[in-house]
C-alpha cells in the first residue's frame, strides 16, 4: 500500500478523493480515519501515516521477524 507521511507527497498515492490516515504509532485499525482530500489538508499530519483509500474486499497481512517472512494471514471480514 503505497504511504506517506507528508502533505507535500500526496501526488505519489496516485489521484484519490479519500485518504486512510492512520497513527503512526499504534497498531491494527486504532485510530484509522478515511478522510477527504480538503479535510485532510487542514490538519496537522506529523503523528500520522496517509495512504489512498482503496475499496478491496479483504487484506492480506504478511509477517515478517528479523527480516524473514515467517507467515501470511488472510482474514476476511465476515458478512
Amino acid at each position: 500500500m503505497p504511504t506517506t507521511e507528508r502533505i507535500k507527497d500526496l501526488e505519489k498515492l496516485g489521484h484519490t478523493a479519500k485518504y486512510i490516515i492512520k497513527l503512526k504509532e499504534c497498531s491494527d485499525s486504532i485510530g484509522m480515519r478515511m478522510i477527504e482530500k480538503e479535510e485532510l489538508l487542514q490538519i496537522e499530519t506529523s503523528n500520522l501515516l496517509i495512504q489512498p483509500f482503496i475499496d478491496f474486499e479483504y487484506e492480506v497481512s504478511f509477517y515478517y521477524l528479523n527480516n524473514q517472512f515467517q507467515y501470511a494471514l488472510y482474514a476476511p471480514q465476515k458478512k
